[in-house]
């Protein structure tokens, strides 16, 4: 009896042993963090990194919707990510000889060397996803990365080739376009397709002539114009007939080394081809001279992109997604250039979006051909609609201008404040000020204190600005921009002394005060440089020398020497 009883007391203690192994391991599974690569229950305090490299800077007018694609769909709410994302600008449509890049790739390996946690690389067009891959082993490591707007269909499937990439080619509808052509000018039979040499002009070349071996009865051109003078382009231009149609594909420089933004190349296209209707098969620039067409967006393309990082960071591998070759296009036409050619809007596609569209009693009447008939309803409606959307649109705009987490402005806002003094010539300085040691404040108190840190200090800040007529905004994760007006060397070094100042004093928090110190740096318009792009960069290179020199302090360009 007692033998039996010490067998039975030893099997039951074995299978309770058993039970609590089973239960700890699942206790266990539940509390251990997760890789970004392993499912997205990880993080639910500290947000994915993500580290964005732009091809071109700010200003640029695809930029803006590439970024608001890439966050919306990072922000998809299937997949539930928290995310912080870094942006960085290649500015590839002015610096894009090799020593540039090589100054690029040293700028961001200092700030890699700063911050390695990033989760996801994300890269926009060609020259970024060239370089992200180029750079890849030296700075990137496994980071699983993701691409958009890439031309270079060759660079497209050589990077998804590699482990852990995924991205979204640029596809062009030509045979879209085509149609358009064919419907609205019949008699036109010639197509010129503009070009230059860069990258992105060459892969949407390489993709042009792959539609007319489609269609190897069509008579066309090339006008590269890499390889004429601005005087050879100009007599190109005018040489054309009306027997010719432009294909506008990109034209961002000349053979004398002269450099276009998109909005030059198209009014300089229309200036000297008045009478030659100009489609555009991507979105940037559908206006200065460009009739329209059905045109890449970089908004949905890019959202494609951000929702594939998403999926990624849900525990999705990077190289089970692929390249995405689909089409991804928006419609549209712009009003003078349908006016000056007699198209109407019966004859566009119903989804088209018509640029600077003209009100008239047709066009009002097209959209609402039931209230038309009830003239009283109407009238009312009318003011609720004006009055909500005047309430919406303030909201929205406030939204759209607001950093989140501060309440003070972004980088949107203060982007567009900058670019209104830059066009009106008007004296200004910027001073780009960034938080010493702010990921150890994120390591050893965690994030919800280093964002009453960020809250604080944006509180401070926003006081010294005021004191000092100027504007901060919040620009990254732990970077902040003031805009002086009217400012000059003296305006910009009382303000960063100012800044100084109001950051003797700890700022406190639920775990108590936290002492903190910033580096700035700061350049002056016109003194300095005579375009923004450029003028942030050299600010950022008194930041650089302002922590190289100790940190806590400030330096302005001017009075450095940049070796």
């Amino acid at each position: 009896m007692s033998g039996e009883m010490t067998k039975f007391t030893k099997r039951s203690f074995l299978k309770l042993f058993g039970i609590l192994i089973i239960i700890s391991g699942m206790a266990l599974g539940c509390i251990m963090p997760v890789n970004a690569q392993e499912g997205k229950s990880q993080k639910a305090v500290n947000p994915y990194k993500v580290l964005c490299i732009l091809s071109y800077n700010y200003a640029y007018n695809i930029v803006e919707d590439e970024i608001n694609g890439i966050e919306d769909g990072l922000s998809d709410p299937q997949y539930e990510i928290d995310y912080e994302i870094t942006y960085e600008s290649m500015d590839a449509k002015n610096f894009y000889r090799a020593d540039d890049v090589e100054e690029f790739e040293e700028y961001l390996t200092y700030k890699l060397s700063q911050r390695k946690d990033y989760d996801l690389i994300v890269a926009t067009d060609d020259t970024a996803l060239r370089f992200v891959i180029n750079n890849r082993s030296k700075l990137f490591g496994e980071i699983p990365v993701v691409f958009m707007g890439v031309d270079n269909i060759s660079d497209a499937n050589t990077a998804v080739a590699l482990e852990n990439i995924a991205g979204v080619a640029e596809v062009p509808d030509f045979e879209s376009n085509y149609e358009l052509m064919k419907k609205f000018f019949p008699e036109r039979t010639k197509i010129t397709a503009i070009v230059d040499g860069t990258n992105t002009g060459q892969g949407q070349f390489v993709q042009f002539m792959e539609f007319i071996q489609k269609h190897p009865d069509q008579e066309y051109s090339i006008l590269n114009t890499s390889r004429y003078s601005r005087k050879g382009i100009r007599d190109y231009l005018k040489a054309l007939g009306d027997d010719d149609i432009i294909l506008f594909l990109d034209f961002l420089e000349d053979g004398d080394g002269n450099i276009y933004a998109l909005d030059t190349a198209g009014k300089f296209i229309s200036q000297y081809a008045p009478n030659v209707p100009v489609f555009r098969v991507a979105s940037a620039d559908m206006e200065n001279g460009v009739l329209g067409g059905v045109s890449y967006s970089y908004y949905e393309a890019a959202k494609l992109a951000g929702s594939m990082g998403a999926r990624i960071l849900s525990g999705e591998s990077a190289s089970d997604i692929g390249l995405m070759m689909d089409t991804v296009t928006n419609t549209y036409f712009e009003q003078s250039m349908m006016d000056q050619y007699g198209i109407r809007y019966g004859s566009v596609p119903v989804d088209a979006v018509i640029l600077n569209e003209r009100f008239t009693l047709h066009s009002w009447y097209r959209g609402n051909m039931i209230i038309a008939n009830l003239v009283i309803l109407v009238a009312i409606l009318l003011v609720i609609i004006i009055i909500l959307l005047a309430i919406s649109n303030n909201r929205r705009e406030k939204m759209v201008n607001k950093d989140n987490l501060t309440g003070i402005a972004n980088r949107l806002y203060i982007n567009k404040q900058i670019r209104n003094l830059s066009s009106n010539k008007e004296r200004y300085g910027v001073v780009m000020v960034d938080l010493d040691y702010f990921k150890s404040i994120n390591d050893n108190l965690g994030h919800l204190i280093g964002d009453q840190v960020l809250l604080g200090l944006a509180k401070r800040l926003e006081s010294a600005a005021d004191q000092n007529d100027s504007v901060v905004a919040k620009i990254g994760g732990d970077e902040f921009l003031i805009l002086v007006k009217n400012g000059d060397t003296d305006r910009c070094k009382k303000l960063c002394e100012d800044v100084l100042n109001v950051m003797k004093e700890p700022i406190v928090t639920e775990k108590g005060e936290v002492t903190i110190t910033l580096s700035m740096g700061g350049a002056i318009f016109p003194d300095d440089a005579d375009s923004s792009t450029k003028l942030m960069s050299l600010a950022d290179k008194a930041l650089y020398k302002a922590k190289k020199d100790g940190r806590n302090g400030f330096r302005m360009y001017s009075e450095i020497s940049i070796t």
